[in-house]
């Protein structure tokens, strides 16, 4: 029948592992059968049904539009013996000496365990030069480096796990899902174009971060957690000049240092010790948090690269934190961050620190709009030298200052519209100070009000039969400084007779002195205007005084 036809066809595109293997019992070395079953999946897929397999060496797929599938996660299980060897790695046949990509490939469905790990080297899935690559429904146990992906681009990994608990030295670069370049000829090719989603990453202080990234241009992680590396849970490492880091983002998720003998640094781009390396592009997104940095030392986000534009920290989260919630020391004239809309809560509890930290100086920063609770010492500590710097909006109701600065600025330092004025600063800095309530800093400007105000005029006191075609008045106020402007047009001067003065100002003058004002008068009888006029507002009140000048 044609149903029977079209199952036969589906069955033609897949492989069963089973049927080049004799024994599947978990000890038994089955890497030849598996193998011979890759070479024969050439545009198929092939299929893991329920087993556990053991494999003593590396598993190579190497021509295109392989899917490796199987029967689920915990179902289908490849057991690696053979300790610092990659269990299976996607690369195309000239991976190394040319450009070439494999197309169309992926794996899903496994778990892959490590029976023993003697070195750092292994991984459980590598792709190298890949295109349109993909992993899903995966279990990864115990790999010196769990998935690691040289060069390509357009992959897409989700729904996975990688965890370490073995007793292997964490040594500096290792993670479990790594992004390095591919040496192509004699040039390299980065990372491109990744999704990763979904996923859960610990590593028991046995890898020195959960993720480290070296040469990559568009990740993007969404949905996971991240817990327990041994120096950090994010990590940014170079492994050649000129080299670069960018396009990264991190939506939802949750990077847990874990506590007092957890993970240092939520995350870490050290200074690298290439002159021509640059991360940009950087963003810690909406719904992220980090957390729980209790290690004495313990920094949420550790930035020290010179070469460091457009880092930004959006939306997100930090809590209990030993040290900095965020400490940007990278004395580079590039660096330029960005911290808005974020939630900052018990920060320095190990003492001498707070929620921000801005030393040694950069290009410029913008701190908008966050919310800072139970800050130790200081909420925004800034030094060295700026281009420029923004401070608005932002909330903080704690006890910490809002602002220690040693900072110079070759344009401005503005402050604007923060609810708590706690601040210490110095006087280095230069710009604008504004709408920052209970400050009390004398080079502070913090008042400006617009509004209006209806005034009137008294004649020896009294204001009987006075009517107004007109009777306006508005003000600008500016710190101690108030501007008004008032129209007064009597359509009856009314009865009352004596001295002019004008009432009703908004604010009444604190000093013992009159205040000297500009006047204007015009369309009043009895030739006024051959006449000199001038006027004042009247010491202690609200009250301006029209004078009329003759030789009397």
């Amino acid at each position: 029948s044609a149903v029977q036809r079209t199952i036969d066809s589906k069955l033609k595109d897949v492989v069963s592992v089973r049927d080049f293997l004799s024994v599947v019992d978990g000890t038994t070395d089955n890497t030849a059968g598996i193998q011979a079953a890759i070479n024969a999946a050439f545009g198929r897929t092939l299929y893991f049904p329920h087993g556990v397999y053991a494999v003593y060496g590396q598993l190579n797929i190497n021509t295109d539009s392989v899917k490796i599938v199987g029967a689920g996660s915990g179902i289908a299980i490849v057991r690696q013996y053979t300790t610092g060897s990659d269990t299976f790695v996607f690369a195309p046949p000239t991976a190394g000496t040319t450009s070439a990509f494999q197309n169309n490939v992926g794996i899903e469905g496994l778990t892959i365990s490590y029976q023993t790990v003697g070195t750092t080297t292994g991984a459980g899935v590598k792709f190298i030069q890949c295109n349109t690559y993909c992993l899903r429904d995966m279990t990864i146990n115990n790999a010196p480096e769990g998935i690691v992906v040289y060069g390509g681009q357009l992959g897409s990994l989700s729904n996975f796990q990688c965890f370490a608990s073995n007793a292997m030295t964490p040594a500096t670069g290792t993670a479990l899902l790594h992004f390095r370049e591919a040496p192509v000829g004699a040039g390299f090719d980065p990372c491109y174009t990744v999704e990763v989603t979904d996923f859960r990453i610990s590593t028991s202080k046995k890898r020195w971060a959960c993720i480290n990234i070296s040469d990559a241009d568009g990740l993007h992680f969404t949905n996971g957690y991240l817990a327990n590396g041994d120096t950090a849970l994010v990590a940014v490492r170079p492994e050649r000049d000129n080299s670069y880091v960018a396009g990264v983002g991190f939506t939802n998720v949750y990077m847990d240092c874990v506590g007092a003998s957890g993970t240092l640094y939520g995350i870490y781009i050290p200074a690298s010790t290439y002159a021509g390396f640059s991360v940009y592009g950087f963003q810690v997104g909406s719904g992220c948090t980090i957390g729980n940095a209790l290690q004495a030392g313990g920094i949420g986000i550790l930035l020290r690269e010179p070469n460091l534009k457009d880092f930004s920290v959006l939306g997100t989260e930090i809590i209990n934190i030993d040290q900095w919630g965020i400490d940007c020391g990278t004395g580079g004239s590039n660096t330029k961050l960005m911290v808005s809309n974020c939630r900052f809560s018990s920060m320095g509890i190990g003492g001498g620190a707070g929620a921000i930290r801005l030393a040694t100086g950069g290009d410029s920063y913008a701190i908008t709009n966050n919310r800072f609770n139970f800050i130790t010492n200081v909420v925004v500590g800034s030094s060295g030298t700026w281009d420029a710097g923004l401070i608005a909006g932002n909330y903080n109701d704690s006890t910490a200052p809002d602002l220690s600065d040693s900072a110079t600025f070759a344009k401005e330092l503005m402050r604007t519209g923060n609810s708590s004025g706690n601040t210490a600063s110095s006087t280095t800095w230069k710009g604008l100070v504004v709408g920052n309530v209970s400050s009390t800093d004398t080079k502070v400007l913090d008042h400006y009000l617009e509004g209006t105000f209806t005034p009137a005029i008294t004649f020896g006191g009294g204001s009987t039969g006075i009517t107004y075609a007109a009777q306006l008045g508005t003000y600008t106020r500016i710190g101690r400084i108030v501007f008004v402007t008032i129209v007064l047009d009597l359509s009856s001067k009314g009865s009352s007779t004596g001295n002019m003065l004008v009432t009703d100002l908004p604010y009444t003058v604190h000093q013992s002195y009159s205040s000297p004002l500009a006047l204007r008068v015009s369309g009043m009888i009895n030739d006024v205007g051959a006449t000199y006029l001038e006027s004042d507002v009247i010491a202690n009140t609200a009250t301006i005084r029209i004078t009329k000048m003759n030789n009397s």
